[in-house]
């Protein structure tokens, strides 16, 4: 997808999507939510719920989702909903772990209307809650012409539906429009939200003790460099402080990753042909089945000393079939440097 840089409020972003869903790993979304719901949701009853309520009821999603959109980027992804300035703004975060594709959703109060901006890749977009053109249920947003607080920069339409369901979940349907044409068109499909993460020692210790599980040996595929099939194994070292993962064993392509523990932290250390990195569990952005790991720009180990001069970050996934998913990447600022990501079974 091509499009220009955005710099304001974002770090940047490879695609324009929407945000989360789903309990679980399921690869599905549940029919139900691709047809209009049949029972009102429990917010003002009559079309065209005012912009009070419809704030009201936008401020109770405040937490961490995840889910799967239709589009590029997905199926799954993660968005974190967060109140700031005091309650006073809404910012609707998708892919928060992955600078380049991190893109922001801003609602806000504004008089008496409510408005939504959008910070992407392909421009900036600034929609009005339409009352006229809602339910209870469902509301609706769209541009309007002439707003003079719209970007000028970006002289796009943002134009969407968010529709609330009984159940707790959400549907989001989002256009990017220039004129006449539709540029990206996203569906995003929301369930059941996170808990949060306990605290760092003993979330360190339950990732290293789901890491030792995954010993053994592995295969599947690569997306990115050295694609597309690939070999890995997960194997503890004779004293059992340490986890070595080992891609392409054997071969020219070898790369290992070391996860070890060292003092409260869990670290993961990348050794191989792209340089060197090292990243340590990122707490807040991580959970039963989603280990994030970040380098820190001011740990003197976390950069590069070879050719690749940015940060080591990345996460793995469990799912619930056996599978895990791996993206790791180099970066530098929001630019990625490097970037690969691999899907493998127990073998």
């Amino acid at each position: 997808m091509v499009g220009t840089k955005v710099r304001r409020r974002v770090s940047g972003g490879l695609v324009w999507t929407l945000a989360a869903l789903a309990a679980g790993a399921s690869a599905a979304a549940p029919p139900s939510l691709e047809k209009a719901s049949t029972e009102p949701a429990t917010v003002e009853s009559g079309p065209g719920a005012s912009v009070a309520t419809v704030w009201q009821a936008l401020a109770t999603l405040e937490g961490t989702w995840d889910g799967w959109s239709e589009g590029e980027g997905g199926p799954k992804i993660d968005a974190h909903w967060t109140a700031t300035s005091g309650g006073s703004v809404l910012v609707e975060t998708n892919w928060p772990e992955i600078p380049q594709k991190k893109e922001e959703f801003f609602f806000s109060r504004a008089g008496d209307d409510l408005v939504v901006e959008f910070f992407g890749s392909l421009g900036n977009g600034r929609a009005i809650y339409d009352r006229a053109t809602s339910l209870s249920n469902r509301w609706a947003f769209k541009s309007v012409p002439g707003d003079p607080k719209a970007p000028q920069t970006s002289p796009l339409q943002l134009v969407g539906v968010i529709k609330l369901y009984d159940d707790g979940k959400l549907f989001e349907d989002w256009k990017l429009n220039s004129g006449e044409r539709t540029l990206d068109h996203r569906r995003l499909f929301v369930g059941k939200r996170r808990p949060p993460v306990v605290a760092t020692a003993q979330t360190a210790d339950v990732v290293w003790k789901g890491l030792v599980t995954l010993a053994g040996s592995w295969k599947g595929w690569s997306e990115g460099e050295g694609g597309p099939k690939i070999q890995v194994t997960w194997a503890p070292t004779a004293t059992g402080t340490a986890l070595i993962e080992t891609d392409w064993p054997g071969t020219a392509k070898e790369e290992k990753i070391v996860y070890s523990r060292s003092g409260d932290d869990l670290v993961a250390e990348y050794f191989g042909t792209r340089g060197f990195g090292r990243a340590t569990l990122d707490v807040a952005g991580s959970r039963r089945d989603y280990w994030a790991f970040r380098g820190a720009p001011d740990d003197p180990l976390a950069l590069a000393p070879h050719s690749t001069k940015g940060l080591f970050q990345g996460v793995i996934r469990l799912h619930d079939d056996g599978k895990v998913v791996e993206d790791w990447m180099f970066i530098e600022g929001s630019r990625m440097l490097q970037h690969w990501r691999q899907y493998i079974t127990k073998d």
